[in-house]
């Protein structure tokens, strides 16, 4: 018996011929068809004389101009794109200041605002003449005992925002107040971050109060909380600044008593509401009694604000349970989580190896020009780390992170505030909310891991008081950097808002540990 074999059966059963590419050549048409994408992008371009230079680029065909518009971008057409690739380092890109601070689009007054004419005075003598935008949004919503959510850019004055209408209702309080102020019991507390910024903070509230009776106050805790809780201190306070964690322990050995407290505010709320702050804030909040009292209106009820450069997605869901969220009213400026136009800032793709020399390099240049310079960090060991190296090539400098005990971290942030050091090093605990009108410029030797620290980072340079407009420099020299830089890149391409800005640090880690395992 014969069997048949079918032509199909034949086909089947044959193995078919495999085609492989060589790498060269894969990376040879991965190339080209780059350059395809980038001459199809540029034909998109609106036929117009080229602006004002957004961004300029060590390879000048990826150049960006004021007005330029294409179609929807993709990362091949960044100037960024290949640097994930190790033959990238020493490329570099520049984004341009193109306009003014966002932060004085504003054509109010104060005696708009109906602000008192002696604080109007006390604004002169500190040297404010005008509101800034925020101000402007924020003062009569929070006069007429409105509370609020506000975010707003890095250096637009949120601190006067706040501070302002509370000094002047305690100021119309204090009228028809009789007898005498009970000592350790405040009308207005006002949560911070950290020590550096409640001692900031108490220093403009002193200002704004020099010629009123209102006392401010402020405690950050440390080594004498133990003691100072053993024999607390009597006196008296209308204004109370402190951080969570002291504050929570003050208040449950009942230092002070907050049941006339009429105003709460949290400042720079994205970290305070994030999984590393957030037991503790809630903590107090809840020991304020701010959620059941918000009914009662504002004479008899608490009065709260928040307020942050970035807000993240989820802070309403946090807060939920802690406010009444029909009572928030949302404010925001235009140029929330947007790069700032008035700042200049640049990019540069380098190994590791060589990040030391050019650091060194640039602060000697900085230090003989006597330019204030921040450098930030993203842990304590590489802050100590550089400190050692700055010493070893005698540059003076002052460093700050947040493993530091606080006799030593005591007065340092002040020493560069007072230009005895022209170098600052740190971590992101310099970032939030410090008035850094002196500084100059800022160097990121580790980039940031996201976009809202690089937000904050940036900010320390292009304040509403800062002289010049600063400069940004930022190293980058591992691959998982890149993403972030992309995202930049394409948002100052479209003159847009930077995508996905979540400051909620333990899930955020939690993204990036999974990210760099997939690297190794």
């Amino acid at each position: 018996m014969f069997r048949i074999f079918t032509h199909r059966t034949l086909v089947t059963n044959t193995t078919l011929p495999r085609i492989t590419v060589p790498v060269k050549m894969q990376y040879k048409l991965q190339k080209s068809q780059q350059k395809q994408d980038v001459k199809r992008y540029r034909e998109h371009e609106t036929n117009h004389p080229k602006g004002q230079p957004i961004i300029t680029c060590k390879r000048k065909q990826f150049n960006h101009y004021y007005g330029t518009r294409y179609r929807p971008l993709s990362i091949k057409c960044l100037a960024s794109a290949g640097w994930k690739h190790k033959k990238s380092s020493s490329d570099h890109f520049t984004l341009n200041p193109f306009s003014s601070n966002p932060s004085f689009n504003n054509d109010r007054t104060f005696t708009d605002l109906e602000i008192l004419p002696d604080l109007v005075e006390t604004l002169k003598d500190m040297n404010i003449k005008d509101p800034t935008a925020v101000q402007a949004k924020i003062i009569p919503y929070f006069l007429n005992g409105k509370n609020v959510l506000c975010s707003a850019e890095t250096g637009s004055g949120k601190t006067l925002a706040y501070l302002i209408p509370i000094v002047q209702n305690l100021l119309y309080s204090q009228y028809q107040k009789s007898g005498e102020t009970i000592p350790n019991q405040p009308s207005a507390v006002i949560l911070v971050p950290n020590r550096e910024l409640a001692e900031q903070v108490y220093n403009v509230a002193c200002d704004l109060c020099k010629h009123s009776d209102i006392r401010p106050h402020y405690f950050v805790g440390g080594r004498s909380t133990k003691r100072f809780i053993n024999n607390p201190e009597l006196k008296k306070m209308d204004i109370l600044i402190s951080t969570p964690g002291s504050l929570s322990k003050l208040l449950t050995n009942k230092i002070y008593n907050t049941d006339m407290v009429k105003y709460v505010i949290i400042d720079e709320c994205d970290t305070m509401m994030d999984d590393s702050f957030m037991h503790l804030t809630s903590r107090v909040l809840r020991k304020l009694n701010v959620e059941s009292s918000l009914h009662d209106g504002l004479e008899l009820g608490t009065q709260i604000g928040l307020f942050s450069a970035t807000i993240p997605k989820d802070v309403i869901s946090t807060l939920r349970g802690l406010v009444d969220l029909e009572s928030l009213e949302r404010i925001q400026t235009p140029a929330v989580h947007k790069l700032m136009p008035h700042i200049s800032q640049k990019f540069e793709r380098v190994k590791s190896s060589e990040k030391d020399g050019l650091l060194l390099k640039r602060l000697h240049h900085n230090v003989l020009k006597s330019t204030a310079t921040m450098v930030f960090c993203n842990t304590s060991s590489t802050s100590s780390y550089l400190s050692y190296l700055l010493a070893e090539n005698n540059i003076a400098h002052e460093m700050v992170n947040g493993k530091m005990p606080q006799r030593v971290r005591e007065g340092r942030y002040n020493r560069f505030q007072m230009g005895e050091v022209e170098v600052l090093i740190g971590t992101d605990i310099l970032s939030r909310g410090l008035d850094t009108c002196r500084t100059q410029h800022v160097i990121n030797y580790n980039f940031p891991s996201f976009l809202s620290d690089y937000i904050h980072r940036a900010g320390r340079v292009g304040r509403i008081q800062s002289q010049g407009t600063g400069f940004v420099l930022n190293y980058i020299s591992n691959i998982w950097e890149v993403d972030l830089v992309w995202k930049i890149e394409l948002a100052a391409r479209k003159v847009g808002i930077l995508d996905n800005v979540d400051a909620n640090i333990r899930k955020q880690l939690n993204k990036i540990n999974t990210k760099e395992s997939s690297f190794i």
